[in-house]
């Protein structure tokens, strides 16, 4: 089994020297990890992989910023014969931030790498290879991301802000699962999380949901046949009630606006909404000290299914967490003091939330 490497970067900078080697330290570096695979874009890279992976290897597609312009349409991953195939825009890289990660609040980061779909934004086709999403953005789709039988897909710190009435963040056909942490799902979806097909797998933890767009939206909707588990979210201003489908086989340890399941904390409207993330009106998710989210979650050390960190990086350890996608720093509620040493959160704007608190 090998591990085989592109990248896809937008500017030349970043491939000939100029700025950076592709994210490594060194041109050798570069070269033993990427050899020539340097791409443009994600299509580029999916229309080549496609046609180049074999079933003992894992393929990586490293998204590396600066990014410029939103990929379109969406991109249907059909041909991959890996037992893997990774689409990462990573927080860091080996020599430095990386500019096309976004810090968790929706088309808050100019050079973020986005995809802005019309349809579908990313479909997986191919049977038995596990796919995994970690750290992009997905605009506007009819469905954020789907399945075809018999595949895996594992989503991690992504953004899935929507704009069409009738979308999904998420759904999957038979035998297929899902695997969904430390996601952002904002804007005008229909559903968050669509648990429709029976024996489908959906294992939901640590996310932040909230969708506004319709008469019947709901955060997690599915049928009792679907196998869905959810832990650790923030799932609120809904038009249905519950938040989270009674359906569903867990709801632990969720905060939602009636606090349904089990160890449930309530968001009853607009005041508590503002009590608890910075700026929701503006889909700014990150929690408030005072509010009930911090420590009312359960943490890695008792479900190893929670992740370990954050959807910008930062750690997740112990018995209790944060519930939604943000775990809570404290360095976000002390004035600043002229202390430096903050580049670990990654690209949030956390002078401007340190700021703001009195």
């Amino acid at each position: 089994m090998a591990n085989i490497y592109s990248a896809i970067i937008l500017d030349n900078d970043y491939w000939d020297g100029a700025e950076s080697w592709a994210g490594e330290t060194s041109e050798a570096n570069r070269d033993a990890k990427y050899s020539t695979r340097r791409f443009t874009s994600m299509n580029a890279w999916r229309t080549d992989r496609d046609g180049n992976s074999s079933a003992a290897d894992n393929e990586y597609g490293i998204i590396i910023g600066p990014w410029v312009t939103a990929e379109s349409p969406g991109f249907n991953m059909t041909g991959f014969n890996a037992d893997e195939a990774h689409i990462v825009c990573p927080v860091n890289l080996p020599d430095g931030v990386n500019l096309a990660r976004h810090n968790g609040i929706p088309n808050d980061v100019t050079n973020a790498y986005v995809i802005d779909a019309i349809t579908f934004g990313l479909q997986f086709t191919s049977s038995n290879t596990l796919f995994v999403v970690d750290g992009i953005q997905l605009d506007g789709s009819i469905t954020g991301i789907s399945t075809g039988t018999n595949t895996s897909v594992h989503i991690t710190n992504c953004i899935l802000d929507g704009d069409n009435v009738n979308s999904n963040a998420f759904a999957g056909q038979s035998g297929s699962d899902f695997i969904i942490t430390n996601c952002v799902i904002s804007g005008q979806w229909a559903r968050g999380v669509y648990g429709y097909i029976a024996g489908t797998t959906y294992t939901v933890y640590n996310n932040t949901m909230t969708t506004t767009a319709r008469a019947s939206s709901r955060g997690i909707d599915c049928i009792a046949a679907a196998n869905v588990y959810v832990k650790n979210c923030a799932v609120f201003n809904n038009a249905l009630t519950p938040d989270i489908d009674a359906d569903a086989d867990t709801i632990d340890y969720c905060a939602t606006d009636d606090g349904n399941g089990t160890n449930g904390v309530t968001l009853g409207g607009s005041t508590e909404w503002t009590a608890n993330f910075n700026d929701y009106t503006n889909k700014d998710f990150t929690p408030l000290e005072n509010g009930d989210l911090v420590g009312a979650g359960v943490g890695p050390s008792v479900d190893a299914i929670v992740p370990t960190t954050d959807i910008i990086g930062n750690p997740r350890s112990g018995a209790t967490c944060t519930i939604g996608a943000f775990e809570y720093r404290a360095e976000w509620a002390h004035a600043f003091n002229g202390i430096t040493g903050f580049s670990e959160i990654n690209g949030i704007s956390i002078f401007t939330k340190i700021n703001e608190v009195t």
